[in-house]
């Protein structure tokens, strides 16, 4: 049997530690974006089947040889409209988020990778 270290269910208890934040802060944010348009499955990029799973919308079944507009649809309004205005937004407010991206997103939209990197993002 591997090695399991034991699981710790009570950590701090009643005496968390005391965070001093800088400047005096109260609370620390850390803002993950997932960048992830284009990579989906697609029928019009190729793959054999669309994505039926990975989004906010009922989990639909996948028919083969159609494409399925309505999850298209939500992945390019990422594209074309939501990155940009989290982008935008971040600048305004001075913030630098985190970014993962998948590497077939900025293939499709290099314009959003440069904006990316010139927010400072790691």
């Amino acid at each position: 049997m591997p090695y399991l270290p034991a699981r710790d269910f009570i950590g701090y208890g009643e005496r968390p530690p005391q965070a001093e934040w800088p400047g005096g802060a109260k609370l620390a944010l850390n803002i993950v974006v997932n960048y992830e348009e284009g990579a989906e499955y697609s029928i019009g990029e190729g793959d054999g089947v669309s994505e039926t799973i990975l989004s906010d919308l009922a989990v639909s079944p996948a028919v083969l040889g159609l494409r399925n507009r309505n999850m298209e649809s939500l992945y390019e309004y990422g594209s074309r409209v939501g990155v940009w205005r989290l982008i935008s937004l971040f600048q305004e407010k001075g913030v630098v988020p985190t970014f993962y991206v998948v590497g077939r997103a900025l293939e499709l939209n290099p314009a959003a990778g440069k904006a990316i990197a010139a927010l400072g993002s790691d």
